[in-house]
């Protein structure tokens, strides 16, 4: 087993964006941390991987999962207050897939 089988963080991030299999995104955006977690990418891939599994799943729970992992395993995250917005609004349409930018203002 190599981490990121054998890629870089970098690597990896670029790979994910390009992915257009959206389960196979989030999965190779988790993997960045959890096999590089202290990478400057790790809470970086977490927010993505949430984003677009809010963006492309049915159940926004799957993307709330991966916030509270964001959340509980880098508190410190810059990512962290959107991350904790992003939850408290979970189950709110107009904040996951706003319409306008009067749905993100109310």
């Amino acid at each position: 087993f190599t981490p990121g089988q054998g890629m870089t963080p970098q690597q990896l991030f670029e790979r994910a964006m390009l992915n257009t299999d959206m389960q196979r995104r989030v999965e190779i955006l988790q993997m960045i941390a959890d096999d590089f977690p202290e990478s400057d990418k790790a809470d970086d891939a977490l927010f993505m991987a949430a984003n677009t599994a809010l963006e492309n799943f049915a159940d926004p729970t799957f993307g709330g999962r991966i916030l509270e992992d964001l959340v509980q395993r880098y508190p410190n995250s810059e990512m962290v207050g959107d991350a904790k917005f992003l939850l408290e609004h979970l189950y709110d349409p107009k904040y996951i897939q706003p319409k306008s930018m009067e749905d993100l203002k109310h």
